[in-house]
């Protein structure tokens, strides 16, 4: 099944792409919660993780810290929320596993309150690679 994710992984789409690597791609979310919210993609298309083969499953959270690194040293974050839905009910929006990294600025912030901060995506891409 075609998603808007693997439209991306095809190069069909643009994304702010902030880390690929044989398994995974991460790039800025569109609509993002915080400062730098990346959302990490397996290049394998499945649904859910009971469906993403092993190797995937197990390098998933290896590659979110690194790509985490990445925006901590660009964009001196605090803290992260490491987040995935998982279905339907758990309020997986894009039918294609998918982690969102959210870089924590302060306390303060709330996770259930999305923020819209896409009017700096160019500026916070080019921190982020350069």
């Amino acid at each position: 099944m075609e998603t808007i994710f693997t439209k991306i992984i095809n190069k069909e789409l643009p994304a702010r792409i902030v880390y690929e690597d044989k398994l995974f791609i991460a790039f800025l979310d569109t609509n993002p919660n915080t400062k730098g919210h990346t959302i990490l993609v397996p290049k394998q298309a499945a649904e859910s993780l009971r469906e993403l083969p092993e190797k995937y499953v197990e390098a998933l959270m290896p590659t979110a810290v690194k790509v985490a690194k990445i925006l901590e040293s660009k964009l001196y974050c605090r803290a992260f929320n490491f987040e995935i839905n998982d279905g339907e009910f758990a309020g997986q929006e894009v039918m294609h596993v998918s982690m969102n990294i959210i870089p924590r600025y302060n306390k303060k912030e709330r996770l259930i309150i999305r923020k819209n901060h896409n009017d700096n995506l160019d500026k916070v891409f080019d921190i982020i690679k350069n």
